[in-house]
């Protein structure tokens, strides 16, 4: 433990003098030294391993989080967990534009959620693997995903967690995907029975009347009304940065005759 407590002093004296990599190494040295005795002292020490590295050395500070994932795990508590696993997921995105792992790793973090049974975390890892989805254009999963995001946050009842948003965000990643398959404009308003058909208060929302409007402006093969249709709720409802790739997306079918 005399150890421990060195490294750790160790420690604290590189991070004053702002030498993150070698902070990182004596923090992660010294819980090393606490991880059978103290374990809860060995998962703090981990984690300020992890913070030093963070902006240096991506993959060390995933490691330092690795160990401290395993440590919370050992002690039941997998809220924490499944916290640091989350940051692991925003690491793999930010820092190393990695989606593959930033998927894996928000995966794992809903799984330890279920023993917390905590769904507004939960919710909040399903939106993040809503919108990798779509990104990746897996849009079945995307959508499979947007719903039972949507289901949630019925649930829950949370204005915060509009589900007409989500039902939405279903609805286009359906559209483009018909798009994609070449499927007839005149067959594009089963999306409306199929976001109608998972919540029939859907009709009475202004993402109702947005996806319809869109819809209709696909089937004229009127880019310059699908423009107009984005910016007059974008003034409302500023658009997701995913959001918005994936309308120009399909504005790009219209512009370019692609639709029969």
């Amino acid at each position: 433990m005399k150890a421990g407590e060195l490294y750790k002093k160790a420690g604290l004296i590189y991070k004053l003098s702002k030498k993150w990599m070698e902070a990182g190494d004596a923090y992660f040295q010294a819980a090393n030294c606490f991880n059978k005795r103290n374990p809860i002292e060995a998962i703090t020490l981990y984690i300020d391993s992890s913070n030093c590295y963070r902006d240096y050395s991506s993959n060390d500070a995933i490691y330092a989080l690795h160990n401290a994932i395993e440590l919370c795990k050992e002690n039941g508590r997998f809220r924490t967990a499944a916290k640091h696993q989350i940051t692991i997921g925003e690491i793999y995105e930010s820092n190393l534009n990695d989606i593959q792992n930033a998927i894996k790793s928000y995966e794992l973090a809903v799984e330890l959620l279920n023993n917390e049974m905590d769904e507004t975390k939960q919710l909040e890892c399903y939106i993040k693997l809503g919108v990798f989805y779509s990104e990746l254009e897996q849009y079945e999963k995307a959508i499979d995903i947007f719903l039972k995001v949507a289901n949630i946050s019925k649930k829950l009842n949370k204005s915060w967690y509009p589900t007409d948003k989500y039902i939405l965000n279903a609805g286009l990643c359906q559209l483009i995907q018909n798009l994609k398959n070449d499927i007839l404009p005149n067959k594009l308003k089963n999306i409306l029975r199929f976001c109608l058909k998972f919540n029939e208060n859907f009709k009475n929302s202004k993402e109702y009347t947005f996806l319809k409007k869109l819809i209709f402006s696909i089937e004229k093969k009127d880019p310059e009304n699908f423009v107009q249709i984005l910016q007059e709720y974008d003034k409302y409802t500023p658009f997701e940065t995913w959001k918005l790739k994936l309308l120009l997306q399909i504005k790009q079918f219209i512009s370019m005759k692609i639709i029969c």
